[in-house]
């Protein structure tokens, strides 16, 4: 699905096969986006915080 996304959808079996090549190009895109996520949430929570004391 990464890497579907990544390439639009073409090189798609080239792509699945790095992934099945190289396990930490999965581990590192997960991270990625739990990091993501976690800046969001903290930005999200830090400006709602900002608005309650204002």
């Amino acid at each position: 699905m990464w890497c579907h996304l990544k390439n639009n959808g073409s090189n798609k079996d080239t792509c699945s096969a790095n992934a099945q090549c190289n396990p930490w190009l999965l581990i590192l895109s997960s991270v990625l986006l739990l990091w993501s996520l976690y800046l969001v949430e903290t930005v999200f929570i830090k400006f709602n915080t900002f608005h309650t004391l204002s």
